[in-house]
């Protein structure tokens, strides 16, 4: 059984990325023939991380994000010709604009199996009411061709029905999953790598508290510890709020920044770490990750004189290895479909922040039987949006000793690629009768 995997871009590196190349991957090492087709090139993370697998990718040049009618009637030709040359027997679609043309290509080629997976529905965005009813039109019509629609959480499962994207008997929802063998940095290796990529250094605290008229003891802001010590990563009461989510507008980025105006500007004893005494910890605010919001960040940074404490490092291979570095993971999306992050950081045992949106909070369902434990010490959901719920929740974290999260174990059971690759599977067989019965393996 053939399998074509269609994605709108290969790069930059996020949910959808992640999704195809652990399904495809795991697919490609149990012998199935699998494509991946998209916009991206052979430069792309994507791409080159399945080609180095030796999964076979193909490009598609007018398929991309952007509401373009010409060449998104480009690509609709563009697939219905490369699925004529596969001759596939199903078409796994990911991510909008792919789910839209590449509906409508592949029925246009004779494809009779055609999936989509929803990786957070556009029309959720905050996007004007033309644009938002526009989306939705195309998401309608192209799931008239759709035989299948996947969802990764029962939000977005429940927003496709309502919405009448596709109906009940042909919508499933099928969590994500991760490896459960990612070979973590300690902390003190991720949080060396991380401040060599540091563009400008940390800005130390005063080591005694700041009193009210004098400014000598505030945090110096131009980037020279304010005492004369060096700066050390490794140093005792040093608080790392990291992120790790793509440069868009939906991963409410800016109001992280928001919050580290707040946090940093409000000098007060609630950031002293017990175990550090007189010292009052430096909050540094690490995000990883790429996107097309880069350049409105780095001005919000810069206006807020955040520079010595707010930093985008870009993106990184294989991120999660440096999740370690983190005290408090962060991840303030106003949208989103079922994160990946989330996931790798409570398998760090890392404490999580995020916004209750979307799939988010189907997420922690499964461990809300942890009776023995405080659940506040674990994660902490918070409403989108809000700079002053974000700085509540990061001040809880903060002023508590670093625990264990015992919620790693039962991550690594539940949330694996191959229970996802299997349910997957299990749809393909229903669907064709020439898929055979796949053993999944996490790809390395």
């Amino acid at each position: 059984m053939r399998v074509l995997y269609i994605i709108t871009q290969a790069s930059p590196w996020g949910g959808a990325q992640r999704y195809v190349h652990d399904a495809t991957i795991s697919l490609h090492r149990d012998g199935w023939p699998v494509t991946v087709a998209s916009g991206g090139g052979a430069r792309d993370e994507l791409f080159q991380k399945l080609n180095a697998a030796g999964v076979s990718t193909r490009s598609l040049p007018s398929l991309g994000r952007a509401v373009n009618p010409l060449k998104n009637l480009k690509a609709i030709f563009e697939i219905r010709a490369l699925c004529r040359e596969l001759k596939p027997d199903v078409v796994h679609l990911n991510s909008s604009m792919a789910g839209v043309v590449g509906a409508l290509g592949a029925r246009l080629a004779g494809v009779k199996k055609i999936i989509y997976t929803v990786h957070g529905l556009v029309t959720k965005e905050p996007l004007p009411f033309p644009a938002k009813g526009a989306y939705w039109l195309a998401e309608w019509i192209a799931g008239k061709f759709r035989d299948l629609t996947i969802c990764v959480s029962e939000n977005d499962r429940r927003a496709v029905i309502t919405q009448r994207i596709a109906p009940p008997a042909r919508t499933v929802t099928i969590p994500i999953g991760i490896d459960p063998h990612i070979p973590f940095l300690t902390r003190e290796e991720a949080r060396k790598k991380l401040m060599a990529l540091l563009p400008t250094h940390p800005v130390r605290f005063a080591s005694t508290p700041p009193q009210e008229g004098n400014t000598s003891t505030a945090p110096s802001r131009e980037g020279s510890p304010s005492d004369g010590r060096p700066v050390d990563a490794q140093e005792q009461g040093w608080v790392w709020i990291g992120a790790i989510a793509g440069l868009y507008k939906t991963k409410g980025l800016d109001t992280l920044v928001e919050a580290a105006y707040q946090l940093i500007h409000s000098c007060r004893d609630d950031y002293r770490s017990p175990a550090v005494g007189e010292y009052y910890s430096p909050l540094q605010f690490i995000i990883i990750g790429e996107g097309p919001e880069r350049p409105t960040l780095q001005r919000l940074i810069e206006t807020k004189k955040l520079t010595h404490t707010v930093f985008l490092l870009g993106s990184l291979p294989d991120a999660a290895r440096y999740l370690q570095a983190f005290d408090v993971f962060v991840l303030p999306s106003r949208k989103e479909g079922m994160p990946y992050t989330i996931l790798e950081a409570l398998l760090a045992g890392i404490p999580v922040i995020a916004t209750h949106v979307g799939g988010i909070p189907e997420v922690f369902d499964g461990f809300k039987n942890l009776r023995s434990q405080n659940v506040e010490a674990l994660y902490r959901l918070i409403p989108p949006h809000s700079p002053t719920a974000l700085v509540e929740a990061i001040e809880a974290f903060v002023t508590k000793e670093r625990g264990v999260i015992p919620l790693s174990s039962k991550v690594s059971r539940l949330c694996t690629v191959s229970s996802m690759i299997e349910h997957t599977v299990t749809e393909y067989s229903r669907l064709s009768p020439r898929a055979r019965q796949c053993r999944c393996r996490s790809p390395a």
